[in-house]
């Protein structure tokens, strides 16, 4: 870490107090020297590792096409999944697996010929084994959901200005693989506009850095928490959305 804030420092000094010495020295060693060592400092940026780099691919469809998203499932190893209840989760809506190899062209030919879908990619860099939020939507249409936990059985707010993310906690493990857990959350959602963070439904599985870990639900609307976090309305129609998250090493 300390070696890329040092690339960013040099790199900095060396557009802004340089800009005229570097069009006069271009040619000349000086110039060539710092670009060496920021070159230097890029590749062991690279190769340290310490980060982990987390894309999100959200796709969403209507309902008529929801279906078309189920038969991914088809391509996932659920087997390979940790759940820590199992029972919550189970009654939660949610499905979670591990893609196989054949997950990724099998995604890109559905998306062909979807006719109403929309896709979105965000992505997060953190540090080993720290936590980070990717967002899925604002404001959740269903009036009522069920969670079968701890502390709540049915959950009835004001949900227009609750926002939906996933909190996502990477690990680095042995043999070069990346533990991804990830733990549903509904922000400014209490009564003391705090979150809630449905730690319950909390999900681990491990994979391999570029292997996709997919996150669904069922393609029916029903009073549950997949469906007040995947699902929503747009112009009144109806929508699902399946989450694919990769890692990677940075």
């Amino acid at each position: 870490m300390i070696k890329r804030n040092l690339f960013f420092v040099l790199a900095g000094c060396f557009l802004v107090l340089g800009c005229e010495s570097i069009l006069e020295k271009k040619s000349g060693s000086h110039y060539e020297h710092v670009e060496y060592e920021i070159e230097q400092l890029r590749k062991e940026g690279r190769a340290t590792g310490e980060n982990i780099r987390i894309v999100v691919t959200m796709l969403s469809t209507n309902m008529v096409e929801s279906s078309a998203l189920n038969t991914l499932w088809s391509y996932t190893d659920k087997k390979t999944t940790i759940i820590k209840s199992p029972s919550v989760f189970s009654r939660s809506g949610l499905k979670v697996g591990v893609a196989t190899k054949d997950f990724r062209a099998r995604l890109d030919l559905m998306k062909r010929h979807l006719k109403s879908s929309q896709e979105i990619e965000l992505f997060i860099v953190i540090a080993d084994g720290t936590e980070g939020y990717i967002s899925i939507g604002e404001g959740i249409f269903i009036p009522r959901f069920y969670y079968f936990g701890k502390w709540y059985s049915a959950v009835d707010y004001e949900f227009f200005h609750a926002g939906r993310s996933l909190k996502v906690v990477g690990k680095k493990v042995r043999g070069g693989a990346i533990e991804l857990e990830l733990v549903p959350v509904f922000s400014r959602f209490l009564n003391d506009g705090g979150n809630l963070e449905l730690t319950e439904l909390s999900t681990k599985v491990t994979v391999k850095p570029g292997q996709i870990m997919v996150l669904g639900g069922t393609d029916n609307f029903s009073n549950n928490v997949e469906s007040a976090l995947l699902g929503y309305s747009e112009s009144g129609e109806k929508r699902k959305t399946l989450i694919a998250v990769t890692a990677y090493l940075q």
